[in-house]
């Protein structure tokens, strides 16, 4: 007559899911202490496979039309250089200029290591890109 494991099933899942990914040996002789047998055991520890990562599921081969959105996913176009877009986020509303002639930023630029006037800017505009799509203080609430 087999065994009605639905009992240690329940505990050794919670028990499973707090500590077999540290100590999986541990979950191992817990469920060996239990009063049942070789067979309900060993359908024990089967059920508690080792914990691990799941493996990536295999992409489907397409024979579609599916081509273009493929090759968009692994050679995206080029857009070109971020410096280059003109969307800069709420920081176009505060007004960009404000914070490119800064003083404070105008100090820290002449002490930086890189002569390049060029790349200086094109670090500039990806900073006012970056600043223009982190929360507008504007919209800050009260702490």
């Amino acid at each position: 007559m087999a065994t009605d494991l639905a009992p240690f099933i329940t505990v050794l899942r919670s028990f499973y899911n707090e500590s077999a990914h540290t100590d999986y040996q541990r979950f191992l002789t817990m469920i060996d202490k239990f009063p049942l047998s070789v067979e309900d055991i060993s359908d024990l520890k089967n059920r508690f496979p080792p914990p691990g990562c799941t493996p990536p599921a295999p992409l489907p081969q397409q024979e579609t039309s599916e081509e273009l959105t493929e090759g968009y996913a692994t050679d995206p176009r080029d857009p070109g250089p971020l410096s280059a877009f003109q969307d800069h986020g709420w920081v176009d509303g505060f007004g960009p200029d404000e914070f490119r002639e800064n003083t404070f930023y105008k100090q820290i630029q002449s002490r930086s290591p890189i002569s390049d006037r060029e790349v200086l800017e094109d670090i500039q505009e990806n900073t006012l890109h970056i600043l223009g799509r982190c929360n507008n203080p504007s919209d800050w609430g009260d702490n």
